[in-house]
């Protein structure tokens, strides 16, 4: 059976792995430190290779021949073995114009900030003069705009984050304070887990359409795949053929073509594009988490279990967990010890269950008041607001609904719900059915 890997030099975080599973390939992560890359390239024992920090570049001159994007980008994430010759690719380049054509966010005619000059850092500059932007800038610890200076750049609309600042485990850490852009439409982030990052969280709460890198590193293995499994080499030069009115043509007529995947120049768009879809989703099952918030009474825990065995996910119930600690029901401990009392319990399991992955996560109705736990259940996947006609809530030991009327409850509670979610759910027919229109509308 052929072999392939990942080379980096810490890959703990990598779900490169996982997603290369769905292929069937023979796949597994090689941790190198530098001195021993050259030793292991020249010995081609391998028949395809995924290259990620810090050896995209150094790669280079280890290899027989670079595609079109990877010369002028200068960077390599993907090796072919082609009978004993090693030839590099960058589809790091098509990953991520996939990712930001998906997310929304708009490269053209936009002045945009590079943050990091290593291999994505240049593939995100190539993407974004080829896409049109207004300005590129790349920013480096010494460069000449660097990370002290980089508030000067007042106008900026987009950044792109390729630096691996603010990947798990270290997950606190963000490259820039995204906040100080009053310009800033958009955000892009190579990270990819946690789902999350701070610099995406961050972008998302000054309004910026903002997204991490999971979509990005499935689209780039998709597009690995397919040159690992044609026997002609896959993308030949990364250019694409305009038709007569000056448009790139797609499947759907609408886009710009993706990548020149086969040698003969066909995109093959619509396989890539479906691929890609699918295996995301399996992706996001696995090692992502879907967390259901809103007001006590709204099903979040009927609908969460049907949610989770139908996807084949782990389910977790917050207020079951915090009866596992406190040894008591929320109910209780508000009486006994007060609201405040229950709130620092309930971060702290919040805190807890985010740090899974593939759980369906059915939280307290109040969960969402303390902004700590919502960025940890942002972080580590999909939030849905679960949402009930208030007439229907179950209101059987719900002790803080019991103090007041439910629709002022709701009223304190409802913009805390539409900051915090993602999606908006009715629950007003029969939990199985609420739990498919959930998952269409994650999966499609």
């Amino acid at each position: 059976m052929k072999k392939y890997y990942l080379l980096g030099e810490k890959l703990s975080h990598s779900y490169s792995a996982v997603i290369h599973s769905f292929f069937g390939l023979d796949y597994s992560l090689r941790e190198l430190p530098p001195e021993k890359l050259s030793e292991f390239v020249k010995s081609r024992k391998f028949d395809g290779l995924n290259v990620t920090i810090p050896y995209k570049k150094s790669i280079v001159p280890l290899l027989d021949e670079v595609d079109g994007i990877a010369e002028k980008t200068g960077a390599v994430n993907t090796v072919l073995n082609k009978n004993g010759k090693l030839i590099g690719y960058n589809t790091d380049y098509y990953g991520m114009k996939y990712a930001l054509e998906a997310a929304k966010i708009t490269l053209k005619g936009k002045d945009v900030l590079v943050l990091g000059n290593g291999g994505a850092g240049i593939v995100a500059e190539k993407l974004a003069i080829d896409e049109g932007a207004a300005s590129v800038e790349i920013v480096s610890r010494k460069g000449k705009l660097n990370y002290e200076n980089i508030y000067d750049r007042e106008k900026t609309q987009v950044i792109i984050n390729a630096t691996p600042v603010g990947t798990f485990p270290f997950a606190d850490g963000a490259a820039c304070d995204v906040s100080r852009f009053k310009n800033l439409e958009g955000a892009f982030d190579c990270v990819y887990n946690p789902f999350r990052s701070k610099f995406v969280l961050d972008a998302e709460k000054i309004g910026a359409r903002a997204c991490g890198g999971l979509t990005m590193l499935v689209a780039q293995a998709v597009y690995s795949e397919k040159i690992w499994s044609e026997t002609t080499g896959g993308i030949a030069d990364g250019t694409a053929e305009k038709t007569a009115d000056g448009t790139f043509e797609t499947a759907n007529g609408t886009a710009e073509k993706t990548a020149d995947i086969t040698a003969d120049g066909s995109a093959e768009t619509a396989d890539c594009e479906n691929k890609i879809r699918a295996v995301l989703g399996e992706v996001l099952k696995r090692e992502t988490n879907i967390s259901l918030v809103g007001m006590p009474g709204a099903g979040k825990t009927t609908v969460g279990r049907i949610l989770a065995e139908k996807l084949g996910m782990g389910f977790c119930d917050t207020d079951e967990e915090i009866e596992k600690i406190a040894g008591e029901s929320p109910e209780k401990i508000i009486e006994k010890y007060g609201e405040e009392r229950f709130r620092e319990i309930e971060t702290e399991v919040a805190e807890s269950v985010s740090s899974l992955r593939g759980v369906v996560i059915a939280t307290g109705g109040g969960t969402i008041l303390r902004e700590k736990n919502v960025e940890k259940l942002r972080s580590c996947g999909v939030v849905i607001w679960l949402g009930r006609d208030l007439n229907l809530l179950a209101q059987n030991n719900r002790p803080l609904s019991k103090n007041m009327p439910i629709s002022r409850l709701f009223k304190q509670r409802e913009e805390y719900y539409v900051a915090a979610s993602d999606k908006k759910i009715e629950n007003d027919k029969a939990a199985e059915k609420t739990a498919e229109k959930i998952i269409t509308e994650i999966f499609g």
